[in-house]
């Protein structure tokens, strides 16, 4: 089966916000939101670098239901983008894990 060409896979690299809203709408039919996922996405929506939700929510998103109480919501960055990431947060508790 051909890969369809959808707005994911066209042009330059999203901003999380972008492709979280591509799965929802494009992958999900749109019908897959939830306030934290909403809470982030509102406040990434001018961190002008590349982010990505991580941990257990990704796989909430992918199955397009919520399967278990979330205690926290991860994202990722890159690591050259890490002091504007803690200047975008500066009032924000921080935890930060490096592999």
């Amino acid at each position: 089966m051909a890969l369809q060409k959808t707005p994911l896979l066209e042009g330059e690299p999203r901003s999380g916000v972008e492709i979280v809203c591509i799965i929802f709408n494009v992958f999900l039919g749109g019908v897959f939101i939830h306030p934290d996922l909403d809470f982030i996405m509102s406040e990434m929506k001018n961190f002008q670098k590349p982010w990505f939700i991580s941990g257990g929510w990704v796989i909430d998103i992918a199955l397009g239901k919520v399967t278990r109480e979330h205690d926290d919501l991860d994202i990722c960055i890159y690591r050259e983008d890490a002091n504007e990431a803690l200047r975008y947060f500066d009032d924000w508790e921080i935890k930060v894990a490096v592999r």
